[in-house]
């Protein structure tokens, strides 16, 4: 995660990594740059320099063979990431470009690129960028992607300037919008007069996006080949005598003495804006759990104190938002790989100019200096994610013996074989399956992907609570279809486990899914399970409203909520009942194992069609959220109901739905 592997160096640069490291040498270094840093290396040896604790162990590369002049333009990777699978991609295109095309690379996150002065500096750039939501850019890539889609450019200005766009999304998951940022983005360039240099790629998640991703490679490295060939290197059939050199390693980390004092963060974030870069630690005021004793699942009811940042930006939130929440591995896990890694988790480190420089991207905005290896593993290395075929492509080049020829199978593997070997394991489990792979720290940081924060729907309505906020969060068990394999999902069980007291790293995200403006608008809200979040929010919302204005017009609130058993995980179900005795709801529920015939809430949907007819027509906003089978039920169930009750065709009610849509009255947030 937090260090990249040199794998190659040109003369000047490796020069002048030199003159960073050692600003005081023991005896001035004479000779060329390259044979200065071959002294370098032969003296750190008999200083008794130790690779292991102070270098990244990386491939060894003559630098002679870095090609003395290019006429390529660097290669920037600009990238917009929500969830850290741009990123990798970045990343990993980095390094393909670098150490196998020989170019000079950049990446660089969209939030810090100025377009309006930038965009037209670039020789080759290159869009890695997902959708989050309805189609929308990540938070990331939300300014540049605001300039890119309102400014009016002479198209001269971008003429020279020569782009690729490789998108990522869900086809599963709003399929209207699908890819819509990457396309968006491909197409505004072009009219701008910049010059695509091959088809855009697209990147699949209800599939396999590495997979995707490399399919495309080929026809983008093709393309590049050709537009930018690589000069030769000056003699390349002759190699400098500088044995040592091909061996030089530039510190990425160095270890400190557990009194240094703490010098603060790596990156500067505005502390008066609470986000995703800047994530308040918010004390929990609330720990309840929803489900009975007769339950054998857990869903617990969290309250998030907001009073001490009250005021500074990004800390307000309306119903229907979201809250990003920062989880942390659990000790024992962290315990597990210390142990078979032989770890110190009490010794400390701080990354060097040059290790700063390779993790730029993917290093937290809050990140320490110095930093622990217990925190490093605690709050920023993903020790439970599925490896990508990069990380194994990696452990590849640490195994030895049939290690290797397993590994290299598992690579060749389609997505379903690769991802039955590796679901469901931690980082140490994952070792273990192939012990030849030992790692030392710099290595397993380098391997890990960043712990990514999680999103989940607000609960609660500021109007009940302006300085806190609620969150529903059911703890999620993943397995194998056989049972062998049980995995606890990494930040459900956390915020599970927190207690009253403990701090938690949030920030609020705002999103689409709102309550219309007007309260005399009426609202069908669906939903099952934790679905029922953002509708408790806004039904608290709505009451407030009505308690304020008690003589305006208020719409009819109607409410379909699943669960399994009365008795067991109706959640929240006195203040539903209490809120229907009231009328501030009319409530329809289905309990689906409560009776031999399974009941959903699209079954009461049908069984309720002309009401929600009769609503639609008074212009009622849908809203709908809980898991996707729950959600394509209803779906298909409101085509029926269109079609039936309003006398017209499939695709018609098709038509109608769509519109509803389109104009966001008709909102779905729906999870696997």
């Amino acid at each position: 995660m937090l260090c990249a592997r040199v794998t190659a160096l040109c003369e000047k640069s490796a020069f002048r990594a030199l003159l960073k490291h050692e600003k005081k040498p023991q005896r001035k270094l004479s000779g060329t740059p390259i044979q200065c840093v071959a002294q370098h290396c032969l003296r750190r040896e008999k200083i008794g320099f130790s690779p292991s604790k102070y270098s990244i162990q990386g491939q060894k590369r003559n630098f002679c063979a870095s090609p003395v002049s290019s006429p390529r333009p660097t290669l920037r990777i600009l990238f917009g990431s929500q969830t850290g699978n741009a990123t990798l991609l970045a990343e990993q295109l980095s390094r393909q470009a670098r150490d196998e095309k020989g170019w000079e690379v950049e990446v660089v996150d969209l939030h810090d690129f100025n377009a309006d002065v930038d965009l037209e500096k670039q020789g080759m750039v290159v869009f890695i960028t997902s959708c989050f939501g309805r189609g929308e850019p990540t938070d990331n890539a939300k300014d540049f992607y605001q300039w890119l889609t309102n400014t009016q450019q002479n198209p001269a200005r971008f003429g020279h300037v020569k782009f690729a766009v490789f998108g990522l999304g869900s086809s599963a998951y709003s399929p209207d919008r699908y890819q819509a940022v990457g396309r968006t983005i491909d197409r505004r360039l072009e009219e701008l007069g910049a010059v695509r240099m091959c088809p855009r790629g697209e990147g699949d998640d209800a599939h396999c996006i590495e997979d995707d991703f490399d399919s495309w490679l080929p026809t983008f490295w093709e393309k590049l080949d050709s537009a930018f060939p690589m000069d030769k290197p000056a003699d390349s059939t002759e190699s400098v005598a500088a044995p040592a050199a091909s061996a030089a390693k530039d510190a990425h980390l160095i270890w400190v003495e557990s009194a240094t004092p703490s010098f603060g963060v790596y990156k500067a974030s505005d502390p008066a804006v609470i986000d995703i870069r800047n994530p308040h630690k918010s004390p929990v005021l609330l720990a309840e759990q929803l489900h009975t004793k007769e339950s054998n699942r857990s869903v617990k009811h969290l309250s998030f104190d907001f009073s001490q940042v009250k005021g500074l930006q990004g800390t307000s939130y309306a119903a229907g938002d979201y809250l990003g929440v920062y989880p942390e591995n659990p000790e024992s896990i962290i315990n597990d790989l210390a142990e078979y890694l032989s770890l110190d988790l009490s010794s400390k480190f701080e990354l060097t100019e040059t290790g700063l420089k390779e993790v730029a991207n993917k290093l937290p905005f809050f990140f320490p200096r110095p930093c622990s290896v217990h925190d490093a593993l605690k709050y920023y290395c993903d020790l439970t994610k599925l490896p990508r075929r990069a990380l194994v492509s990696k452990m590849v080049q640490h195994a030895s013996g049939t290690d290797v020829d397993r590994l290299n199978a598992l690579l060749e593997a389609d997505k379903s074989v690769f991802e039955a070997a590796l679901s469901f394991k931690t980082l140490p489990q994952l070792l273990r399956m192939f012990p030849s792979v030992r790692l030392d720290f710099e290595d397993l940081l380098e391997l890990t992907p960043a712990l990514q924060c999680r999103y989940y729907s607000i609960s609660s309505s500021p109007l009940v609570l302006p300085n806190a906020l609620d969150l529903t969060v059911v703890r999620h068990r993943f397995g194998s279809a056989d049972g062998s394999s049980v995995m606890n999902g990494l930040c459900s069980t956390f915020l599970n486990e927190v207690s009253v007291g403990d701090v938690v790293r949030v920030f609020v995200k705002p999103t689409l899914f709102k309550l219309p403006e007007d309260p005399a608008v009426p609202i069908l809200m669906i939903g099952a399970g934790t679905g029922l979040a953002p509708m408790r929010g806004f039904i608290q919302e709505r009451e407030m409203l009505r308690m304020k204005s008690p003589n305006a017009k208020h719409g009819e609130n109607m409410l379909f909520f699943g669960c399994m058993y009365k008795n067991r995980d109706f959640i929240y179900g006195n203040d539903l009942i209490e809120w229907e005795r009231k009328g501030i709801i009319s409530l329809i529920m289905a309990f689906s194992h409560d009776q031999p015939e399974r009941i959903f809430v699209q079954h009461r949907l049908k069984h309720e069609s002309a009401r929600v007819w009769n609503l639609l027509q008074q212009g009622a906003h849908i809203y709908v959220c809980g898991a996707k089978p729950m959600g394509d039920g209803v779906h298909e169930a409101l085509i029926n109901i269109v079609a039936d009750e309003g006398k017209m065709s499939r695709q018609s009610a098709e038509e109608f739905l769509k519109k509803r849509s389109d104009a966001h009255k008709y909102q779905s947030d729906l999870f696997d």
